[in-house]
């Protein structure tokens, strides 16, 4: 994603706003940010008020009132959530994402599904999962 913008100094660090699609469901979201060759790495963050904030490195050496056009890539944190196939074929069916929730949350969803061993008990939790992303409830394990 690129972003250009004008910087600017808050809560002492130097920051961009960018649009809230980068942040996804997330408080905060690591992110890489490239200054022409210059790259590092850095979150943005979720307001109370809804706006994100990209916060740059002082690395970059970007100071606050600079005119930037940033390249910004998720960064893998090297615990990635991958859904196991038979949840990922579901969510596709139904045309839902993981993506949109915070990731304790995707890996708690994950993991529901996952630990379960028994085809019932399986199936019972991808329901609870397809339900928690259309109606915004957090599904409880079932024993």
């Amino acid at each position: 994603m690129i972003l250009e913008g004008d910087t600017f100094a808050f809560a002492g660090e130097v920051v961009l706003e960018a649009p809230v699609e980068l942040a996804g469901g997330c408080t905060r979201k690591r992110v890489t940010v490239a200054v022409g060759a210059a790259s590092a790495p850095t979150e943005a963050v979720r307001r109370h008020d809804g706006r994100v904030f990209l916060v740059l490195p002082g690395r970059l050496a970007v100071p606050a009132g600079a005119r930037v056009r940033l390249e910004v890539e998720p960064r893998a944190d090297g615990r990635s959530i991958e859904a196991p196939a038979d949840l990922a074929r579901v969510l596709a069916v139904h045309g839902l994402h993981l993506d949109p929730l915070p990731a304790h949350e995707r890996r708690h969803l994950v993991s529901m599904v996952r630990e379960a061993r028994d085809p019932t008990v399986r199936a019972e939790r991808i329901a609870a999962v397809i339900e928690r992303l259309r109606e915004g409830s957090r599904p409880e394990p079932t024993p």
